[in-house]
């Protein structure tokens, strides 16, 4: 049976990811290449779930933890570094990077939070090596418009990228990423590809733009 889209007012929500073109990685000096090629290394871990500043662990990291998974991590020695491999504290962040992330919310009339903080969150499902996703909250409340549409936009945020779940070549991390989270949308079903294509669309160009 068909849903009547209209009738059950479909609420839409979209999160877009946009890998920036800068000159170095996000947390590190090595360029930011993805690579398949045979790896000169590899490295095998097993994550396991640590406690917060609060004093509390993550359900979802003890969950992982329980699978009793083990990982293989690929890397090269001329594109591969001791940070990556959580050998070594995280640089500070890329400035090029951070540019591109408030030329975004600039763009989107966001509006930019005074101070900027890495936050860490427990993540041991192997999309990393050291256990934790790093992100960077840039602005909050912003808003594009095209197609007679107002699209809210709820974060914009920096972040890492994550490896991949077949195989995890640890060039992939630390590559700068641009992440947006939208409101919930309140439009015709036909719409939502549209909408989705067309900011991905700006955020690529602006990306590439400031390579």
């Amino acid at each position: 049976m068909p849903i009547d889209y209209k009738a059950v007012g479909l609420k839409v929500g979209l999160e877009i990811h946009v890998q920036l073109n800068t000159g170095r990685k996000l947390f590190c000096n090595c360029p930011p290449v993805v690579r398949n090629d045979e790896p000169h290394f590899r490295v095998i871990r097993r994550l396991r779930p640590s406690m917060s500043e609060l004093g509390e662990v993550d359900p979802a990291a003890i969950w992982e933890f329980r699978k009793h998974r083990t990982f293989v991590y690929e890397g090269y020695y001329d594109t591969t570094c001791l940070v990556e491999l959580d050998e070594e504290p995280p640089h500070d962040p890329d400035p090029e990077s951070l540019e591109v992330a408030l030329a975004v919310a600039m763009m989107f009339n966001a509006k930019i939070f005074d101070e900027v903080y890495v936050m860490r969150k427990t993540v041991i499902d192997g999309s990393n090596t050291s256990g934790f996703q790093r992100t960077m909250l840039i602005a909050h409340d912003g808003l594009a418009k095209f197609f007679d549409y107002k699209v809210p936009i709820q974060t914009i945020a920096l972040r890492r990228m994550r490896l991949g779940r077949l195989r995890r070549g640890v060039t992939r991390l630390f590559i700068g990423l641009i992440g947006l989270v939208y409101h919930l949308l309140r439009y015709p079903r036909e719409y939502s590809p549209t909408v989705l294509r067309r900011l991905w669309r700006w955020l690529t160009t602006l990306a590439t733009a400031l390579r």
